[in-house]
């Protein structure tokens, strides 16, 4: 086969005159299971690999086989406007909401923070390098920084890494570090 393909420059091989002649046989139109048997394969690997060949098989088989609804279109249309006003009426019913993002909201544009309860922690202004170098100095964790100044956590430890500042370490481990750099 190998020889005689590259004597005719074809590029082919056994099992593409076998998947070439599948297809001839579907598209004439012999019945898959015909098909599956002379090719020796199942009728689902047929159906599946070589359905693309038949799409009105498909249609055909579900056509023939599936029962008739025996109803008219005006029998179909009825229900389907009782329901379209049956949802328009749901629509009319609903009352009109009327809010501001203030009211949603309060804490967040009245300046109160905890649903209006308690006033914000004023925010002090960002710290320049030198402030900041001595709030750690004092041994301060960032998380303590941040209560003191009105930010998170995170933007302290942000401004210590904007600045080249050390981060200091956090919990139980910073402290016995701390503490073990204190006995020597």
């Amino acid at each position: 086969m190998k020889d005689s393909s590259k004597k005719v420059n074809l590029d082919t091989c056994f099992y593409g005159l076998r998947h070439t002649r599948i297809s001839y046989w579907i598209e004439d139109g012999i019945a898959m299971a015909a098909v599956a048997e002379s090719a020796g394969t199942s009728e689902f690997m047929i159906r599946t690999h070589y359905k693309h060949l038949d799409p009105e098989s498909v249609q055909k088989t579900v056509n023939t086989r599936s029962r008739v609804i025996k109803t008219t279109q005006e029998r179909i249309e009825q229900p389907k406007r009782e329901l379209e006003a049956f949802a328009q009426q749901e629509v009319n019913d609903m009352p009109v909401l009327s809010f501001t993002p203030e009211s949603l909201h309060s804490y967040t544009y009245l300046g109160k923070i905890k649903g209006g309860s308690e006033e914000p922690q004023v925010r002090l202004p960002k710290p320049t390098r030198e402030e900041l170098r001595a709030l750690l100095a004092r041994d301060l964790s960032v998380l303590q920084i941040a209560k003191v100044s009105g930010y998170s956590n995170v933007t302290v430890a942000k401004w210590c890494k904007g600045f080249g500042l050390k981060v200091p370490g956090r919990g139980y481990h910073a402290k016995t570090r701390g503490n073990k750099k204190g006995r020597r």
